[in-house]
């Protein structure tokens, strides 16, 4: 038997999936600001940039694809920022994810060859409409030994910047036993909980690049240092308290 050698370019997808209802609408301008910064610092390292690609979703009562996943220091933000509308449809955004993942894979996997996808999942308040829970698992559900559902499933790390519900969004850590629930605490505003969150998945997407510059590509996780005081971070299992 005889093996080929893939030579596709290995490539770390990452989304932004975000609430931009109503309640978000104080808070896009910072965090506009926050993906711009973003993509300066991720400008400054090409050689690293090329490893990981990074797209922007948002949703209130629908989901839209707002900057392709791609080269991200490339993204124009001036004409693609985030603006507020309508409610809290977690099932329209778990659904809209799914499919551009499919798709976006799909499109590139001639010449990339595609790591798990890693989605951070950024949140003010409480779903409305839909059935969430059935659109989640139609995101993360797959069983290698039949191969059934979604093969492509994402990381999915839930981000709460105000008064998301603890409970739901614990329902959101997948896979359980890799991912984590980062929560603003009662005493930091929104402002400061989207500066460090944005903060701190710069870090850990630099550094999944840069395990994959050496040949070994992983997820890393934002830690508890990474995001700072003012935020509490919950793992992924059973235990809620």
């Amino acid at each position: 038997m005889t093996t080929t050698q893939d030579d596709r370019y290995t490539v770390l997808p990452f989304y932004l999936l975000t609430d931009v209802s109503g309640s978000m609408e104080p808070h896009l301008p910072v965090l506009n600001e926050s993906l711009r910064g973003f993509r300066d610092t991720l400008a400054k390292d090409p050689v690293l940039a090329d490893k990981v690609q990074f797209g922007v979703l948002d949703f209130s009562d629908d989901a839209n694809v707002v900057v392709p996943l791609g080269d991200f220091t490339a993204a124009d933000l001036d004409h693609n920022q985030l603006t507020s509308r309508g409610g809290t449809d977690y099932a329209a955004a778990f659904t809209k994810l799914r499919n551009t993942i499919e798709a976006d894979l799909a499109a590139g996997q001639q010449q990339f060859r595609y790591y798990r996808p890693a989605v951070f999942f950024l949140t003010d308040g409480y779903p409305n409409g839909g059935d969430w829970r059935a659109a989640f698992r139609e995101l993360t559900a797959y069983d290698p030994a039949t191969a059934t559902g979604f093969r492509s499933y994402p990381l999915f790390v839930p981000f709460d910047i105000g008064d998301a519900d603890r409970a739901v969004l614990t329902e959101l850590i997948h896979p359980v036993d890799r991912s984590k629930l980062f929560m603003a605490n009662a005493g930091t505003s929104p402002a400061s909980a989207i500066e460090a969150m944005t903060k701190a998945m710069l870090t850990s997407i630099l550094a999944s690049g840069r395990s994959a510059r050496a040949g070994k590509p992983q997820h890393v996780l934002p830690t508890k240092t990474d995001v700072g005081p003012g935020i509490d971070v919950y793992p992924g299992g059973d235990y809620v308290t």
